[in-house]
């Protein structure tokens, strides 16, 4: 299992006594640069694994085309064809989360 980012940042204090001393002058400054140095190293997850990215946004657009399709389905079935709040709300979040994991980073 890889380390979280706490621990890392545990790790980093613990390990160098110049810095141990800078947490005790200034543990707030001290604890946001070190927090953020280690935040900037550590890659994100589809950085890190890109298979697990992957999976996600294909699971997520399959969602959106099997609803897509499905409505369609059930709109040609009949003249007062119902179509369930459900799958709207399926589609719509889907296409909302491939949104938000498409976006360029820093977007």
């Amino acid at each position: 299992m890889k380390p979280r980012t706490s621990d890392m940042l545990v790790d980093r204090i613990a390990a160098d006594a110049e810095l141990r001393e800078q947490v005790k002058t200034d543990p707030i400054n001290t604890l946001r640069q070190v927090s953020q140095e280690i935040t900037t190293r550590t890659p994100r997850v589809m950085e890190a694994d890109p298979w697990v990215y992957r999976i996600i946004v294909t699971s997520l657009a399959l969602v959106v085309v099997i609803s897509v399709v499905g409505v369609i389905w059930l709109a040609t079935k009949g003249e007062e064809a119902f179509i369930p709040a459900t799958v709207t709300a399926l589609a719509s979040g889907a296409l909302g989360a491939l949104a938000g994991i498409l976006q360029p980073k820093g977007g």
